[in-house]
């Protein structure tokens, strides 16, 4: 993905547990839909591994998925 070097650099630099401050927010969860595309492998010449050099990146969307309002989420959406 083009744009994870900037990416990467806004969460490391920002000092946010988020993309908006302390709390997860909307530009967290879209921010994650578009971003966790790349990672399924399914997108055109681009790798499933293309987002593991962005440390950064993954320990957001670890922070995202793990919340608990989206693991809540995600557990009633397995049943």
């Amino acid at each position: 993905p083009r744009f994870m070097e900037y990416f990467k650099n806004y969460i490391k630099e920002s000092g946010y547990k988020y993309l908006a401050g302390e709390d997860l927010t909307i530009a967290d969860i879209a921010a994650y839909q578009q971003i966790s595309y790349f990672k399924k492998g399914v997108a055109d010449y681009v790798p499933k591994v293309c987002l593991d050099p962005f440390m950064e990146v993954n320990e957001w969307m670890e922070r995202v998925i793990s919340h608990p309002k989206i693991a809540s989420y995600k557990a009633s959406k397995a049943k």
